[in-house]
């Protein structure tokens, strides 16, 4: 944008050439990457984005932006002040599915198969589909000719995936009762016409074709069983469809309660607001622009609600956990950005839409690195606590850790040293009521260190006999002694830069 409008800016600034622009605000980094459990490869790729305050200084001297925020413009209040996120415990058939990802990543990484029999973009587009429930992991199996594995629990009955939690909220929205108004004769009555509307957005599982696994039909049949008249529920029409405006008055009207959309074809262009009470996330999208474009809908001029909801479905220990991680850094990196707001630094491009091996493992093993002992280096777990404590992801990260877990010994010191040498940034995050979940991440993450730390020390330093008491005592003694102070210095007691 800045070489169309303002080629002057760069010229001046000796910037004008991408390379050399490339070179002011952006990093090529070259790193060792995993490629399988026991092999790494160095890999250099454009990786970040570099002096963005003056990057965004350019961009500002020709592009005035102006949020709605900011307009305050007349848009209905969302109930809580924020999305609400509706988490979802994983089946033991879909956690065994993201294991069998894991080995079939594994197997890729080690060039066991050929690209055109198996590779990380199929398996990122089945890990996004096996978080809807467990029938879209039969559905997986199905398509691939295989049975079912003898555990699978192949029940229609068990009703305990995201898309039949939201399939729940639907319905109980749905039974609200409407407005109640004043016909001539005073007497009160709801009218069909008065009752809210809701989208329900997905981008994955939107046709059967091919044996797939459809999300908008189970969910239409899973509404109208529930009671929602079939007359009531609509599929949105494409761009080009003839009665899409029809369609459009129809849901306004109130004659259609319940929409099933995907951000291509209901994302933008459509003026439906009039009635939407509530917007439903089913899937997690890779960008906060198409988050930003599906709550458009409905955080909009011209809804007659006061107030609306927006609910978000989240299968914990899936690629849910992940993408919801990914899209809440980007999200809070462009809203700084576009806020006027002084941006870090240097900001990680996020735009990857195809799982690295690791990050597929991951999923599995909810580990930044592996129980390697002779490979544990700074990388891993480290940068795993750093991203959490400056990129803001403490919300996504609440996704992997329960409630009742215990803070732990290592959760308690990182507390206390949060609050004596960063106490601005301790009042925020327990504020924010996120300060227990980084403290639990933490401590997970340096228990796992020192299990490393532990094996490492005992193949340079071998374990004494433990018939022999007192120098076993005093070897253990020794090994926490080292160990401790390791994960005390690496793991815990990390400097917090503010951006």
């Amino acid at each position: 944008m800045t070489r169309y409008l303002r080629p002057d800016l760069l010229r001046q600034a000796g910037i004008y050439r991408f390379d050399d622009w490339a070179a002011t605000f952006g990093t090529v980094t070259t790193q060792l990457e995993q490629t399988a459990y026991d092999t790494f490869c160095m890999k250099t790729r454009f990786s970040k984005f570099a002096n963005l305050p003056e990057l965004m200084a350019y961009y500002k001297e020709f592009c005035d932006i102006k949020s709605a925020e900011k307009l305050n413009l007349p848009r209905p209040a969302l109930k809580g002040g924020k999305p609400q996120i509706i988490k979802v415990e994983a089946s033991p058939e879909q956690k065994a599915y993201v294991r069998e990802l894991s080995k079939r990543a594994e197997d890729i990484s080690n060039g066991k198969v050929e690209p055109h029999e198996d590779n990380l973009l199929k398996i990122t587009s089945e890990a996004r589909l096996i978080g809807l429930g467990n029938q879209a992991v039969k559905a997986l199996y199905g398509k691939r000719g295989e049975p079912l594995p003898p555990d699978f629990v192949d029940d229609p009955n068990l009703k305990g995936g995201k898309i039949d939690v939201c399939a729940e909220n639907v319905f109980e929205i749905w039974s609200r009762p409407g407005k109640e108004i004043a016909d001539i004769d005073g007497n009160m009555t709801v009218h069909a016409a008065n009752k809210s509307a809701q989208i329900i957005f997905s981008d994955v599982a939107v046709n059967s074709d091919n044996g797939n696994f459809s999300a908008y039909k189970y969910l239409k049949a899973e509404l109208i069983a529930k009671g929602i008249p079939e007359n009531e529920i609509v599929f949105a029409p494409k761009s080009d469809s003839k009665d899409r405006e029809n369609i459009f008055k129809k849901i306004n009207e109130g004659e259609y309660r319940v929409v099933i959309a995907s951000t291509s074809t209901l994302g933008t262009g459509a003026n439906i607001q009039k009635k939407l009470t509530a917007l439903h996330h089913l899937d997690i999208p890779w960008k906060p622009s198409d988050f930003e474009q599906r709550e458009g809908r409905i955080l909009r001029q011209g809804n007659e609600n006061t107030e609306v909801e927006i609910f978000n479905y989240v299968t914990k220990g899936t690629l849910d956990s992940y993408l919801y991680s990914t899209v809440t850094a980007k999200a809070r990196f462009i809203a700084q950005l576009l806020d006027n707001e002084a941006p870090a630094r240097v900001s990680e491009d996020c735009d990857e839409k195809v799982l690295t091996f690791a990050e597929i493992h991951m999923l599995y093993c909810k580990r930044c690195f592996r129980e390697t002992p002779n490979k544990v280096g700074k990388s891993g777990c480290l940068r795993h606590i750093q991203r959490i404590l400056q990129s803001g992801e403490y919300l996504a990260e609440r996704i992997y850790i329960m409630e009742e877990t215990k803070i732990g010994d290592y959760g308690q010191r990182w507390l206390d040293f949060m609050a004596s040498n960063h106490p601005k940034l301790y009042r925020k995050l327990n504020q924010e009521g996120t300060i227990e979940a980084v403290a639990r991440s933490t401590h997970e993450y340096a228990m796992d260190y020192k299990k490393l730390l532990d094996k490492q020390y005992e193949q340079l330093h071998p374990r004494p006999s433990e018939w022999e008491e007192d120098e076993l005592r005093s070897w253990t003694f020794t090994r926490n002694f080292y160990t401790d102070g390791e994960v005390m210095r690496e793991r815990v007691l990390i400097p917090y830069k503010s951006a």
